[in-house]
């Protein structure tokens, strides 16, 4: 699928590129935790391509892609059309936002925007 503009320049890649684009939605308790909206690169995986179907892309991209950078902004944003619907709340209400890309040695891999439910808790461990 042709990436739409901002995020072929988020990825540093040329206008109508095409990426693959995957959506996922978390569960925590059977409720809707984040949706997340994953861009890949097809032009640096490797070949054959992944089966979403029997592992999620994380698990596929940390065992088969080498990722050498990458950077991670987070932000509250009004809650997009889809991302509403997907998570069962008002259209516009304040979301917590995480904006992931990864770069490997060709040159950048996935750019992921997850949407997070209200009346979560993120938290990291380090």
């Amino acid at each position: 699928m042709a990436a739409p503009v901002p995020v072929a320049a988020r990825m540093g890649l040329p206008e109508g590129v095409a990426l693959r684009y995957l959506e996922t939605l978390h569960l925590a308790g059977g409720r809707p935790y984040v949706f997340e909206c994953r861009w890949l690169n097809p032009a640096v995986l490797p070949d054959p391509g992944p089966d979403f179907a029997a592992l999620s892309a994380n698990e596929w991209l940390v065992t088969h892609v080498s990722l050498v950078s990458g950077d991670i902004a987070f932000s509250a944003e009004p809650a997009l059309a889809r991302e509403a619907v997907v998570l069962g709340v008002a259209p516009g209400v304040a979301l917590f936002i995480t904006e992931r890309m990864t770069f490997g040695l060709a040159g950048p891999v996935t750019f992921v925007r997850l949407a997070h439910a209200p009346g979560h808790r993120v938290q990291m461990v380090l």
